[in-house]
């Protein structure tokens, strides 16, 4: 991934169904920020970074209920990305394809 910021729409998995949502990352010498959207909250990630095409990232999702915090791995080839939200309730998977890319000047 070159420096910039990539929008990437996503669908995860849940036990109550398909959920849409949308990942911002900013990309900066190997090490990504940005946000999550999901369940209508967007809430920044954090401690991110990406090696090749694997990406690792943290953060909260905020659900009705509770917050959720989970861990983030995955993979981005071309525009694709696939994601496992690693959380205290279970693994949720997330695929999605990139909707905007705009490099860093």
């Amino acid at each position: 991934m070159d420096n910039g910021t990539y929008e990437y729409a996503l669908e995860m998995t849940t036990p109550l169904g398909i959920r849409h949502g949308n990942l911002e990352l900013r990309v900066q010498a190997g090490f990504l920020n940005g946000s999550l959207t999901m369940f209508t909250r967007t809430i920044p990630i954090r401690a991110g970074r990406w090696e090749e095409n694997r990406i690792f990232f943290c953060g909260d999702m905020k659900t009705l209920m509770k917050m959720l915090p989970y861990q983030a791995e995955g993979q981005i080839s071309g525009n694709q990305i696939s994601l496992t939200f690693l959380t205290e309730t279970g693994d949720y998977p997330a695929t999605g394809c990139l909707v905007k890319h705009s490099k860093e000047v």
